[in-house]
């Protein structure tokens, strides 16, 4: 069976499978309460270390803290359906984000300190509605050990393991689709991984073998 043929198949929910991926989650990082950076776990004055340089860090000074949010959306239990949409190039013209929350990771390299940064205060005037999170790099360090240790690369994409029903858009690693029409690897550009960062085909598995089973549904077209 190709994927084509796969993903036409009907897709059907596994809670079992699903609620053991939140019970590998919550015994190695605490997804529930750290996973983004907020007020409740982030103090003024603390050390931030970078998650790729553990003698790296940044300092948590008012400016920063003022623009975390003062607790995770799912603090008061799981939330419902929702999308999780990555930024493959199988999306380009698809328009769909809308007011989704932006998901950035400041501090796994220090170059993406500023950038994250500039993005916030960008989109904070121009779409006031739609609200910029920042991954807390402990989190994905603790994550990638915990997959690692299972033999797989970390495809941070385990947030969507706190909503009670997952979906994913614009996972897409390949050059072509699935009808064999020519791909961007973003769709935004077409600059691809730096080698040795990611392992993107090795990644997509992963999220196929999870649709599979049920724990969420892979989307494989436009929103």
């Amino acid at each position: 069976m190709d994927i084509r043929q796969l993903m036409d198949c009907s897709h059907r929910p596994n809670i079992t499978q699903r609620e053991l991926y939140r019970v590998i989650l919550r015994s190695c990082c605490n997804a529930t309460g750290e996973m983004i950076l907020t007020n409740q776990n982030t103090k003024l004055g603390q050390k931030i270390h970078y998650e790729t340089n553990q003698k790296l860090f940044k300092t948590v000074d008012k400016k920063l803290h003022s623009m975390l949010p003062n607790a995770l959306p799912w603090s008061k239990g799981l939330l419902g359906r929702c999308a999780v949409v990555g930024s493959g190039g199988i999306l380009q013209n698809s328009s769909s984000y809308g007011n989704a929350s932006l998901l950035l990771s400041p501090f796994s390299y220090q170059f993406c300190t500023g950038l994250s940064l500039d993005v916030y205060h960008v989109l904070r005037p121009l779409r006031p509605n739609q609200k910029v999170v920042f991954f807390n790099p402990n989190f994905l360090l603790q994550l990638s050990r915990k997959w690692k240790g299972r033999g797989l690369k970390e495809p941070r994409l385990t947030s969507g393991l706190m909503l009670a029903s997952v979906h994913l858009y614009g996972f897409w690693p390949f050059p072509l689709d699935l009808y064999h029409n020519p791909l961007p690897h973003h769709y935004y550009d077409n600059v691809g991984p730096k080698k040795g960062v990611h392992s993107m085909p090795d990644e997509f598995l992963l999220m196929l073998q999870l649709h599979t089973q049920g724990v969420l549904q892979l989307h494989l077209g436009r929103c």
